[in-house]
């Protein structure tokens, strides 16, 4: 039975990944990640973008270059000294956020219009149910950006 069970769970991830990448039309993940911080908060540094998405600075650097040449950012000097760049989203960045969003959210009511909201209610507090059992008990707490840079555009409690 937990086999049976561990295998579905498997199938709807994927089957989740395929459906959010289809309607994204392949854009990068990470770029898109990168635009949702902006548009966020503004500018920031390339430093904390780097910290949020847990890889290095030259590979940041690498991904903001190649959206600086589609137009989707723009890099600042730093206002203090100018020894490191701020990184801003650009409207035409902006505006790809925004089709991302509405393209995620049909994806998802695609995703789960075969339950009904109590079914949605129940599946929910079974999922809550495993990651605190998963987390032995203690509370967790669940991010969508990591915990270093503070820049979790949500954050909730289990």
């Amino acid at each position: 039975m937990n086999d049976q069970l561990l295998m579905k769970i498997i199938h709807v991830y994927n089957l989740a990944n395929r459906t959010m990448a289809q309607s994204n039309g392949r854009f990068p993940r990470t770029q898109g990640t990168i635009l949702k911080i902006l548009s966020k908060h503004g500018n920031m540094p390339q430093k904390d973008l780097a910290a949020c998405l847990q890889v290095s600075g030259p590979s940041v650097s690498q991904l903001i270059t190649k959206m600086e040449k589609n137009g989707l950012v723009k890099r600042n000097e730093g206002e203090i000294d100018g020894r490191f760049s701020l990184v801003t989203a650009t409207k035409k960045g902006k505006n790809v956020v925004v089709n991302l969003r509405k393209t995620s959210e049909n994806s998802l009511n695609e995703l789960f219009n075969a339950l009904t909201d109590a079914e949605k209610g129940q599946f929910s507090e079974l999922l809550s149910k495993i990651i605190f059992s998963l987390g032995e008990g203690k509370e967790m707490k669940i991010h969508n950006f990591c915990e270093k840079c503070g820049l979790c555009t949500q954050s909730y409690e289990i």
